[in-house]
């Protein structure tokens, strides 16, 4: 067993609430040291259980909270000038912000190491986060401060299983991961028009945009070009057929910012796994790595979209026409594109898609020269040579897109460089 404990300060909180204290416990008990054990399962080397459970405290990022005075004079061509502006309203009682942290694990190994196991479950629990009031009206005229009250969690686990033996001359290894989180929102200071726009129990990381249901067609205007009554269209922008529609959420016949929502899945993997692969035989060695992820989502704008912020691509081959108005994927293609198609202003799910993939990310042949052949040069100790390639193979699941699905993770796809593959031949010599 194991006991910590720390006292912080910081001069940016008030003396009452300066000082911060976080205590933790850890321990392990090795259940394969038992003599019952060991006479039960032989087998068995090593059986352990382990746990903690503590409180941490962050003070990142805080702002002091004294309030603040400033003055302009006139500028060119006014006539009242500017005066005393007052600062936003004082919050004295910032303090820390607070996790309770929960661990809890097993490792495992048998068969003379042969097999070996570790895998662990973690619950953080995050309180007193320092966040904005969302919940207070502007009405009252000034910015309000940040308070100690958002509240959100974390969860998951993560496994490790490995494998090796041998088979008269050949040794093999194989070894693979798996991880799992999922955070939540429990709180947060917010006073949503629609139930769709609360973010309170979602997951942190969600995109907020548009639903885009398909195109506008001609059947939604009149003959003169006018927009049918019963057809929702945005007030930003003048529309035709062929621009893009998007799901009228609070049903008042037009698309405004009320009608945004939290799109798809989160900007970072929900589920990453890797697959490790050794084989010797002699003097010959193989090494392969194999990962991938999925559960999240890659919002693909700008460059990786539009026509010309970019480079044409196959989707826009289906773009809407006349001569195309149903099986196209793609507005309308023309250089008077509005703000209304343009991914990178008006953001909705048109431009997510799911990041999962599975990628060979290295393989490697090598070989070690036999000592019999390099003792005859009298000053090398060792030669091996060896070539490799890097990102050799993916398959992904990014839809229409044609993007990197592990570079673009959170970021803007469009202008990210994709991963390129490597290859390496190399000599390695010791002396």
């Amino acid at each position: 067993m194991e006991f910590d404990v720390a006292r912080n300060g910081n001069d940016l909180f008030r003396k009452e609430q300066r000082y911060g204290f976080f205590p933790s416990i850890s321990g392990f008990w090795n259940l394969g040291e038992e003599k019952f054990f060991k006479k039960l399962f032989p087998f068995i080397d090593l059986f352990k259980f382990r746990g903690s459970y503590g409180l941490t405290g962050s003070d990142f990022g805080y702002p002091t909270v004294l309030t603040s005075i400033a003055y302009t004079l006139p500028g060119s061509g006014t006539i009242f000038g500017n005066g005393a502006t007052e600062g936003a309203l004082v919050n004295a009682d910032v303090t820390w912000e607070k996790s309770r942290k929960t661990d809890v694990g097993v490792d495992i190994n048998m068969f003379a190491g042969k097999l070996t196991m570790s895998a662990d479950y973690f619950y953080e629990y995050r309180y007193d986060q320092l966040i904005n009031q969302g919940a207070i009206s502007a009405i009252i005229g000034q910015a309000v401060p940040r308070r100690n009250v958002g509240i959100s969690d974390n969860k998951g686990f993560e496994v490790e299983l490995n494998y090796r033996d041998k088979i008269a001359a050949v040794s093999y290894s194989i070894g693979g991961n798996l991880s799992h989180f999922k955070n939540k929102i429990i709180y947060i200071s917010e006073a949503p028009d629609y139930p769709y726009l609360a973010q309170t129990g979602r997951q942190i990381g969600l995109t907020k945009g548009y639903q885009f249901i398909g195109f506008y067609q001609a059947s939604d205007f009149d003959a003169n070009g006018s927009v049918r009554s019963g057809v929702a269209y945005p007030l930003w922008s003048t529309i035709q057929p062929g621009d893009m529609k998007y799901a009228d959420l609070n049903g008042d016949g037009f698309i405004t910012a009320a009608d945004q929502t939290f799109l798809s899945q989160p900007n970072i993997p929900t589920y990453t796994y890797g697959i490790n692969l050794g084989l010797n035989y002699k003097n010959f060695s193989l090494r392969a790595l194999v990962q991938g992820a999925w559960g999240y989502a890659i919002n693909v704008f700008a460059e990786g979209t539009d026509i010309f912020n970019g480079v044409p691509q196959p989707l826009h081959l289906q773009s809407w026409s006349p001569n195309n108005p149903d099986n196209a994927i793609f507005p309308r293609i023309g250089f008077n594109n509005n703000i209304n198609n343009r991914t990178w202003q008006t953001i909705s799910d048109f431009s997510l898609t799911p990041g999962s993939y599975v990628r060979l990310k290295s393989l490697e042949l090598g070989f070690q020269l036999p000592k019999k052949w390099i003792d005859k040069t009298h000053f090398i100790q060792n030669c091996r040579i060896y070539t490799a390639g890097y990102n050799l193979f993916t398959i992904r699941d990014t839809g229409k897109f044609q993007v990197d699905p592990e570079i673009a993770q959170g970021s803007n796809a469009g202008t990210a460089y994709p991963i390129t593959t490597n290859y390496t031949f190399g000599l390695q010599v010791g002396f």
